[in-house]
């Protein structure tokens, strides 16, 4: 990933020298589901809409289940966005072997909404 600069008053971006090191932007964290109250008190992440309808439609349709997503290779971070994204108890969350410390700790700093 190359770094961007701003452009000349031209219009027209500084050419980057040939072998000068450019550093790599870290890839910030992904951002962490609102958290809110369940009807038996249970505090959850809130669930996506559009994930969930996908989720369905694929188990109905046989083509996939969280089962068979279980087997896929996802990165860790990308299986613990998912599971905020389907609505895991927070409790639940922390129990799973993919969720860092660290997620773990900014997902229950989350104020619960109503």
């Amino acid at each position: 990933m190359r770094k961007t600069t701003k452009p000349k008053k031209d219009g027209q971006r500084p050419a980057i020298k040939p072998g000068v090191n450019i550093p790599l932007v870290r890839r910030s964290p992904f951002p962490i589901q609102p958290v809110e109250k369940d009807q038996s008190g249970k505090t959850r992440f809130r669930m996506n809409a559009i994930v969930d309808y996908l989720l369905e439609e694929a188990r109905r349709v046989g083509l996939c289940d969280l089962n068979k997503l279980a087997t896929m290779d996802f990165s860790d971070d990308d299986r613990a966005q998912f599971a905020m994204l389907i609505g895991y108890t927070l409790s639940g969350f922390s129990e799973l072997s993919y969720v860092s410390n660290e997620t773990y700790r900014r997902a229950a700093r989350k104020r619960v909404s109503a």
